[in-house]
């Protein structure tokens, strides 16, 4: 589950939302490692034969597939915490390497969720405070975004 939710004690919640990545670094490397063997090893035969071109293309190949492989990690690596307490919430996004903070106050702060412009379009949840508002949560499928809106909903009315 991408969302965890932990410490309710003394007015405070802090909630932690990720993405779902089933893809672990090390799978990643095990995968690449697999895949540049073997078609690299059918690349150096033909080559072998007299078929060079096929090696160009299977180092190609092998660059191509490590850049996805790297942009997926990437992506992965993205998080998004909420803390609360009884005076602020406060939001902290990380992503590509950079981090993000907001506060706003408790007391003013709206959760709200904007439906897409058409039926398959996903939904949008924000905080809003004062005019301003944030995306949260824009890689959670729908499911997820309505058990995060549920759990902020009771966070921040419990206080």
């Amino acid at each position: 589950m991408p969302i965890t939710a932990s410490n309710k004690t003394a007015g405070t919640h802090h909630i932690v939302v990720r993405p779902n990545a089933s893809l672990t670094p090390e799978g990643a490397r095990l995968y690449f490692a697999f895949i540049s063997i073997v078609s690299l090893g059918i690349a150096i035969r033909f080559t072998v034969l007299g078929l060079w071109p096929i090696l160009l293309f299977a180092i190609l190949e092998m660059v191509l597939l490590g850049g996805c492989i790297l942009y997926i990690l990437r992506r992965n690596e993205r998080m998004e915490a909420i803390d609360l307490d009884a005076h602020q919430l406060v939001l902290t996004q990380k992503e590509h390497g950079r981090e993000r903070r907001q506060q706003f106050q408790r007391y003013w702060v709206q959760i709200i969720r904007e439906k897409g412009l058409h039926a398959w379009y996903p939904s949008r949840l924000m905080i809003r405070s004062h005019g301003k508002s944030v995306e949260i949560a824009s890689f959670l499928d729908e499911e997820e975004r309505s058990e995060l809106e549920q759990n902020l909903r009771m966070a921040i009315a419990t206080g």
